[in-house]
């Protein structure tokens, strides 16, 4: 990607704000530099495999000889599609606005050797219980689909060969969605119905409503004969998704978004009336609120990593926010995206904000206690400067929620300088615990047992006094029974943009150790500061510009040697803390040259700091 140009930008409230001659120069180079390309590049950065492919592909890749070791099977074509999709439409791109002759001409090839595969459907009658193609097939649809529809540069006989792919696909869809969805949609179900079935969730899951609504956008796009169930069937599983998003469903800002950008696309194909009952339905506004609230102070990319998130390479929910803008303009959703850092998005993403003015009515969300669906954040502005505190709250049932309620990170200056793992590692070993296993996140390990269910409770979320935001959990049904743990409660505040303070309360029967984690941004740098007179030491996390300091009462005596590098982390090093029993842990996470001074009463229940004094609730 080009350095952050001065050309065609502006600096606004610490952000850089996008604009079209930006778009044009990023376009232009992404073009450029895939021109020179002999191999196409995939990194499976989830089994720490790098694998190159020769350009143009003409055939889909076999994985015959492709083995991770401790897993049956991988699904390799998914990230493959992702580098096709982003190749083909960085040079399509350039094509169709910059009309680059040079990139024209291999997009073309490429998108002819591509429409020339084999159907991905004539191997599945072995493989559709596990469902691997799913999200391919919907990338590789996407692809043609959008090729045919939004490229005047396609010439007959490209557009002939990619509908004849496309034909050749949707002859497959209906017997596929008989079988990969069991039957649950062979008439116009009633939401109420879908709703009410044990499977429901099992519908909606990423995987398989993806492929179904490529499906649609191909039938849509060549006007074939099942278009028009293919497109009631997709329309009542997006109610169905809304519906249990009441209930707490949820995969993640990465994974809703990534969801989201096909439901954006397919939408593109209906009718205006058809698409009008979906934007307008209020669960749309919900998606935003996610990739909104859940960005760093100072860079709205910058999405916090609670449970299985990618902020870089999964910006499909960014793509899918432009989109939408195309239907429904939005000032808040403007403000958004013309601060989006422009090498993190994808390039059709480049395109939909390439349509609309540089001037765009515009207007900046509201900070304080905010609701992303499956957290809950804290927030004292949007700006660099600026504090946010993002908090698991997700009694989600997919897998990509992890066990992490209660979990925070802290962010400013464009960073999460207090943070999660992250996307879970699938190869099994070190970095699959490090992103899935005991200390994988910091709500505290009841004498060594984790969190293993997503049961916890938002009991209080609200601003009691001026720059000063709370929040209030129970986590104890979260907790094994094993962990004898009568109740269990965290207590957060956010005083203004200088300090965060964790109070846990935990009961139960024989408790002998609580342990914390707390894990660094992985460029982060670490100290400790020698306890001062009547006070204790402090943990340092340092990446510049920000200094952010670590004391807890009850962990008087911190040392270097609490900071590991754990086995698996990406980078992160962990303040760990292993902790007798005390009827309040505090933690105090403060900002600035020093750490904040405090002080605790006689009976530890009162914390004051900054001229506050804070109680936790019980």
């Amino acid at each position: 990607m080009l350095p952050w140009p001065e050309a065609g930008y502006a600096e606004q409230g610490g952000y850089t704000i996008m604009n079209n001659s930006a778009i044009d120069e990023e376009l232009r180079h992404r073009a450029r530099q895939r021109l020179s390309h002999t191999h196409l590049a995939v990194h499976y950065y989830r089994v720490r495999r790098r694998l190159a492919f020769p350009l143009p592909l003409v055939q889909r890749p076999t994985w015959e000889n492709q083995i991770v070791l401790g897993l049956a099977e991988y699904p390799w074509e998914i990230w493959l599609m992702w580098e096709i999709e982003e190749r083909i439409n960085a040079l399509g791109w350039a094509a169709q606005l910059l009309a680059d002759d040079d990139a024209m001409t291999v997009a073309a090839r490429e998108l002819a050797a591509i429409a020339q595969w084999a159907p991905f459907g004539q191997s599945w009658p072995c493989v559709l219980p596990n469902h691997w193609h799913g999200l391919a097939v919907g990338h590789y649809l996407r692809i043609l689909c959008l090729a045919r529809s939004q490229w005047s540069w396609i010439d007959a006989q490209l557009r002939r060969l990619i509908e004849a792919a496309l034909a050749a696909h949707v002859e497959l869809a209906e017997p596929w969605m008989e079988s990969a969805f069991s039957g649950a949609l062979a008439d116009a179900t009633a939401l109420a119905d879908l709703a009410a079935r044990a499977d429901a969730a099992d519908l909606v899951h990423n995987i398989k409503l993806i492929c179904l609504l490529g499906y649609a956008l191909a039938a849509n796009t060549i006007g074939a004969a099942p278009a028009p169930r293919l497109n009631a069937s997709c329309q009542a599983l997006i109610k169905l998704l809304f519906k249990l998003r009441d209930d707490g469903a949820s995969e993640a800002v990465a994974y809703d978004g990534y969801t989201l950008d096909f439901i954006a696309c397919f939408l593109a194909s209906l009718p205006s009336g058809q698409r009008d009952v979906i934007l307008d339905d209020r669960h749309v506004e919900s998606y935003l609120r996610q990739s909104l609230y859940l960005s760093a102070p100072g860079d709205v990319t910058a999405v916090a990593e609670l449970s299985d998130v990618e902020p870089v390479r999964m910006p499909f929910h960014i793509t899918a926010q432009a989109r939408l803008q195309a239907w429904r303009p939005q000032s808040r959703r403007a403000w958004y995206l013309r601060r989006c850092r422009i090498e993190r998005l994808r390039s059709d993403a480049l395109a939909c904000l390439r349509a609309f003015p540089d001037a765009a009515d515009e207007s900046a969300p509201t900070n304080g206690a905010l609701d992303a669906v499956y957290a809950r954040v804290l927030r004292s502005g949007w700006g660099p400067q600026d504090v946010a505190v993002a908090i698991a709250a997700s009694t989600s049932w997919h897998g990509h929620i992890h066990h992490d309620f209660g979990s925070l990170c802290i962010g400013t200056q464009g960073q999460w300088l207090l943070t999660d793992p992250g996307y879970q590692q699938y190869h099994p070993g070190s970095e699959r615990d490090f992103t899935l296993g005991p200390k994988a996140h910091n709500a505290p390990l009841i004498d060594g047992w984790p969190m293993n269910e997503k049961s916890g409770c938002v009991i209080a979320f609200a601003q009691p006094q001026k720059d000063l935001w709370h929040a209030h959990f129970d986590l104890t049904a979260c907790y094994p029974i094993d962990a004898l743990a009568a109740y269990v409660g965290r207590t957060i505040w956010l005083l203004g943009n200088q300090a965060v303070v964790v109070a846990d309360v935990v009961r139960g029967r024989s408790l002998k150790q609580l342990e914390y984690n707390w894990h660094s941004h992985p460029d982060a740098a670490c100290a400790v500061q020698a306890a001062p007179a009547g006070g204790p030491a402090a943990a340092l996390f340092y990446l510049a510009p920000t200094t952010m300091w670590i004391a807890s009462p009850q962990a008087p005596t911190l040392a270097l040697s609490d900071i590991l590098r754990l086995r698996g982390s990406r980078g992160h090093q962990t303040l760990c803390a292993a902790l007798a029993p005390a009827p309040i842990v505090w933690w105090i996470f403060s900002f600035g040259p020093a750490p904040h001074s405090f002080t605790i009463s006689s009976d530890n229940a009162e914390l004051s700091l900054l001229g506050r004094c804070l109680t936790p609730g019980d």
